[in-house]
Order: structure tokens, then C-alpha cells, then sequence
């Protein structure tokens, strides 16, 4: 079925919901059909000009930080996000990241882009948390917006875990309104089992269900945890070893692996075991340095209870590096008062192919929801923040 007749009958099924707004309704298939065309052709790109992209360089609580700040260029801004970059080497430049912020602001969204080093090295970090807590802080005071469920936050895999913890600091809760996730995790205990051995859960205790996995995204979490060993020749090796496989998934690395000492011997170990039931012990003989970072960044040991925003959750059921049931157990863990998930079949992790009505109709709920959270926030009341040089 081609896209247009795809987007023609949801619009007939939409107009038949009495509780939804009509005009919503077109604008959350506009959006959507925007982001699955990311830098093609669209109907909004034909009825919107391209929004304006400046670079801002900032001072916050004794730091320098970069970010970019897209603004609508067709009418006011109505609400300020932050979308968080990836772990992807070109950070905010990535391209798929520059046009999806560009969508969200040709749909009337502020959108704020910190520049995080961290993950621009293939490393999640838990001061990405830090750094995103004080994003959201600088974005509220810089736009005028407020400190009351004023900003949202749009994050991607595994930015989605610093995406939350900030959203919990006891600094920012009350400011994130909301929380637009794709493919996001919840026990790093159960995406580092999906992730070695291609197993995982539907529920607790349940049977072990496979299903193909990246081994980019295995090799990746070793290449970003490598710098994190004490001993600098485990540190030499295992970025050498991680950086031939990331080249090179099949290259033959025994070599290497055999010169390994006691910590990048551990987290070799881990990351070529494939028996699920030993995972958990094999996460705990890691290095400290690395065991304390997966502990501050898992969210299954937070009390999310305490999380204000509301959760939007976006997840492929096919997902090849956290496996869908994550969304789920992240859903049930926060209450279905606050978080909404939304299974996609034809969704490989956070490329969007728009093949199903089905899907199509998912989809377009998840993004309805965030509109309707756009036009219940506060407008900013600073839109032409920077200037051509990124001065403020």
C-alpha cells in the first residue's frame, strides 16, 4: 500500500475518534511522515521553510558547554525540547539526528542539542546524566519558559538511560514535562545478556526467547568502557581489539585477547560468553571502575516512582540492540499513569519504515501524544537567542 494511501485511511479512522483535535490529528501524520522521509521530500517540508541552526557556546555552574539550538523559522516556537544525540562519533552532527531536529522544529518546537563528548567517544556515561541535568536547567532559564514541567526531552537507545536520570535528579524532575524515548532500556543486566548471547525475557522467569543481535553495539559498550581499566596495557589492548572488530565484526582478535591482563580479560570474557545464565556473574567479576558506571546508569535500581515527566516510549519489535520487551518492564516499572509504550513491528532499532497501517496508526499516536504535551507547555517567551556567531 503506497505511503500516501497508508496516511489517506488513518486520516479517515482519525476523524472518527470524537476525543481527539481534527487539526492535531493531520499535524501528527505531517510530523510523522516528515521524520520516516528524514531528509527527502514531505508535505510539511513543502508547507514550512527550513527552521534555523546556530552553534552556542555557554557558561553554566563554572562549565563551557556547546550546543545546537534549532528554531522554527515560520511562526513562534511553542514549546523548548531537548533532544539528546546518541552514542554516534558525530555526536550532534550526526545526520539522522540534524533532521529529526530539524522535524521537530518545522512542528513548533524550540529544540536545544547539547553537544556530549562522552557519547561523541562511544561512551555512555553517567555525567552525561549531569551534563543533560544542566541542559535542561540552561534551556529553561535561557527561553524563559520557567521551572514547572516546562521542557521536554527526546532521546534515542541508550541516551535515553542519562535522558531519564536526569529527568529523576532532584534538580530537574520538576522542570521535564515530558520524556519521548526510542528503543530505550531498563536492567542493563538483561541488554547486556540481549546483547552477548541474543537472548532475552518476555517476563520474569519466563523462557529464553533469541533473536539477532549488533554486534557494532557489543563491540561499541567494550570500546567505550576500555578507557575506564586501571591497568593502561589492558587499556592499550582492548581499544586496539574493540576498535579491529568494530572495524571488522569477523576479524580474528585471539592475539590480543590472549595478551589481555585480569581487567580486560573480565570484560572479554562477558563480551564472548554465550550462555545467558551466566551473564549476571560475569557482570559482577568486571572492574570496579567499569561495574560503578553500569550501576549508575541502570535504571532497573532507580526509583522511578519518583520520575514526574510523562513517559512516551517508541520500540521496535525487532530490535537487533535492546530488546523491545525493555520498554515494557521501563512502562510497568513507572506506571501506565505515566508512561504510554508502543510495540512497532517494522522498526529496527531507530530506523523508522513505515510499512504497515498498523504501525503507521502506533505511530501516529505516540507522536499525537507529543503534540498534545507540546500545547499544553509554556511557550518560550526568548525564541532569537543567538546570533550568527553563536553570541548571546
Amino acid at each position: 500500500m503506497p505511503m500516501r494511501v497508508k496516511i489517506a485511511f488513518v486520516s479517515i479512522l482519525l476523524f472518527l475518534l470524537p476525543a481527539c483535535s481534527h487539526q492535531r490529528a493531520v499535524e501528527a501524520l505531517r510530523l510523522l511522515n516528515d521524520v520516516a522521509a528524514a531528509g527527502g521530500p514531505s508535505e510539511l517540508k513543502e508547507r514550512t521553510t527550513l527552521p534555523h541552526r546556530e552553534t552556542l557556546q555557554y557558561e553554566f555552574e563554572g562549565a563551557s558547554y556547546t550546543a545546537d539550538i534549532y528554531r522554527p523559522s515560520g511562526g513562534p516556537a511553542k514549546a523548548v525540547t531537548i533532544l539528546v544525540p546518541g552514542v554516534v562519533e558525530q555526536g550532534k552532527d550526526d545526520p539522522r539526528l540534524v533532521a529529526f531536529a530539524n522535524s521537530m522544529a518545522r512542528s513548533q518546537f524550540l529544540v536545544f542539542v547539547p553537544d556530549l563528548t562522552d557519547l561523541k567517544q562511544l561512551k555512555a556515561s553517567s555525567k552525561d546524566a549531569v551534563d543533560l541535568s544542566k541542559a535542561v536547567r540552561y534551556a529553561a532559564s535561557l527561553t524563559g519558559v520557567g521551572d514547572q514541567r516546562s521542557i521536554g526531552v527526546m532521546a534515542f537507545s541508550y541516551s535515553a538511560g542519562p535522558a531519564l536520570i536526569a529527568a529523576l535528579s532532584e534538580e530537574t524532575r520538576h522542570i521535564v514535562r515530558f520524556v519521548f524515548a526510542v528503543g530505550p532500556y531498563y536492567s542493563l543486566t538483561t541488554v547486556t545478556t540481549f546483547l552477548t548471547t541474543g537472548h532475552y525475557r518476555k517476563k520474569d522467569g519466563g523462557r529464553w526467547h533469541t533473536a539477532n543481535v549488533s554486534d557494532y553495539a557489543k563491540w561499541t559498550f567494550a570500546h567505550g568502557n576500555a578507557s575506564r581499566l586501571s591497568d593502561p596495557e589492558d587499556r592499550r589492548l582492548l581499544t586496539q581489539l574493540t576498535r579491529r572488530k568494530l572495524d571488522d565484526p569477523t576479524a580474528n582478535v585471539d592475539n590480543l585477547a590472549g595478551m589481555l591482563g585480569p581487567e580486560g580479560r573480565a570484560v572479554y570474557e562477558l563480551l564472548t560468553n554465550t550462555d545467558p545464565s551466566r551473564t549476571p556473574g560475569l557482570i559482577q567479576r568486571l572492574p570496579p571502575s567499569v561495574l560503578s558506571e553500569l550501576r549508575a546508569l541502570d535504571l532497573e535500581n532507580k526509583n522511578l516512582q519518583n520520575l514526574e515527566a510523562q513517559l512516551i516510549l517508541i520500540h521496535g519489535r525487532d530490535d537487533t540492540l535492546i530488546p523491545y520487551t525493555e520498554s515494557l518492564a521501563l512502562t510497568s516499572a513507572v506506571g501506565r499513569k505515566r508512561a504510554n509504550s508502543f510495540i512497532i513491528n517494522d522498526l529496527e532499532h531507530v530506523e523508522l519504515d513505515l510499512r504497515s497501517v498498523r504501525d503507521l496508526y502506533n505511530l501516529w499516536q505516540a507522536t499525537y501524544l507529543l503534540l498534545q504535551e507540546r500545547d499544553d507547555m509554556p511557550a518560550p517567551e526568548k525564541t532569537d537567542i543567538c546570533m550568527s556567531q553563536g553570541v548571546c
